[in-house]
């Protein structure tokens, strides 16, 4: 079963290397000096190692789009699951 995922940030993640998906909330560095914790979906893949699939300051936006992970996960054999862009602002609004 050949699945993708492109990342909020565009990068490419291998589902076949992933051991778990799950909603956490992180560190998202805005500026420098500007460190704001977030709600995000994160990967984690066979070797332990982290990766950012997602994230924004509104809740209800992470869980939707993992809804929407799940889904895709359980519906489509060979394809790319496509993080939505979400919110940029980090205002937490």
């Amino acid at each position: 079963m050949a699945k993708t995922i492109l990342t909020q940030t565009n990068d490419v993640v291998n589902y076949e290397n992933c051991i778990a998906v799950c909603v956490e909330v992180c560190p998202i560095e805005y500026a420098e000096d500007h460190v704001v914790d977030e709600p995000c979906i994160v990967a984690t893949d066979v070797n332990g190692g982290h990766t950012m699939l997602f994230h924004s300051p509104n809740e209800d936006e992470v869980y939707s789009a993992m809804s929407d992970f799940v889904r895709w996960l359980q519906n489509e054999a060979f394809s790319t699951f496509e993080m939505p862009e979400g919110n940029e602002g980090g205002d937490g609004d």
